[in-house]
């Protein structure tokens, strides 16, 4: 379960890592996190193609998972995962490219293609699922390893997701600096 002050305290740590890796613009600023004193399926979830808001429940269906084993997941990585669904919708242009698709396999927003799980493709299982998923996934763990590129990932392809976000992050640093 989690408390406000909780998620206010893994809200700032994880707005200073989106700063410092230039992703935090007035856009994502616009967006607001919202802890719900209640039950949810999923540990949170950001609003795509609607308000673009962050939901995050005190309690849910996946946390309780946790305690009967289920793995483990930080509030500060459901939010670092939350605010790369909320990046990509505030930076749509971004995931309509080339370059996403050649990273990620096919567009950012094809919900009919998911694939087999693959330590040596996806960097968790729940990457696998869709474009998008892997998009939001890598990018949690950009931010939560600081861009660098843990040796567990060193694999050829994720290694190109890695290269993308990083790209992402130098091209807003760019937009930022003008």
């Amino acid at each position: 379960m989690y408390s406000f002050s909780q998620l206010k305290s893994a809200l700032d740590s994880v707005q200073d890592e989106l700063i410092q890796h230039h992703f935090y613009d007035h856009r994502l600023a616009k967006i607001n996190v919202i802890w719900v004193a209640g039950y949810g399926i999923e540990y949170g979830h950001q609003q795509y193609r609607a308000s673009g808001d962050i939901v995050i429940y005190s309690l849910s269906k996946s946390k309780l998972r946790e305690l009967f084993g289920g793995p483990y997941v930080s509030l500060k990585d459901i939010l670092r995962h939350e605010y790369a669904h909320a990046f990509a919708d505030t930076h749509r242009s971004l995931m309509q490219t080339a370059a996403f698709k050649q990273a990620f396999w096919t567009h950012h927003d094809d919900y009919n293609t998911s694939w087999h799980f693959d330590p040596t493709l996806f960097v968790s299982a729940y990457a696998a699922s869709s474009a998008m998923e892997d998009f939001a996934e890598t990018f949690m763990y950009y931010l939560e390893y600081s861009g660098i590129l843990p040796l567990k990932f060193k694999h050829p392809a994720i290694q190109t997701k890695w290269t993308f976000i990083s790209m992402l992050s130098k091209q807003q640093k760019i937009n930022t600096d003008v």
